[in-house]
């Protein structure tokens, strides 16, 4: 059975990324992401006991292993993610009484 993850999470985040590239280490994983290496360390420990992914340490670096391949991530739909449209003034319409840039307080 596939694994359902709400695709906004970072896990979710990051196991995208595996699943996008391999090999990956954790700095990269921090640098792509842009959050604190303490933050992503958390996560990757969640996602260890899960049983999602296993970290590689060597002498210099960190390699993250995936161990499945079969996730499913849930979340917005293509309707919720389209741009919302916004309440505005027109160009080109009716400038409101008193507003016409050619009227001089004094003058």
């Amino acid at each position: 059975m596939a694994v359902e993850m709400k695709a906004n999470t970072m896990g979710a985040r990051i196991i995208r990324i595996l699943l996008e590239r391999y090999p990956v280490t954790v700095e990269e994983i921090t640098e792509e992401l842009k959050l604190s290496p303490s933050g992503i360390e958390h996560e990757l420990a969640r996602l260890v006991s899960k049983g999602y992914i296993s970290m590689q340490p060597l002498p210099d670096k960190t390699y993250i292993l995936l161990l499945r391949m079969d996730f499913r991530f849930i979340g917005l739909n293509e309707s919720q993610r389209r741009a919302l449209k916004h309440k505005g003034k027109k160009k080109g319409g009716r400038q409101r009484r008193g507003s016409s840039t050619s009227d001089h307080m004094y003058g």
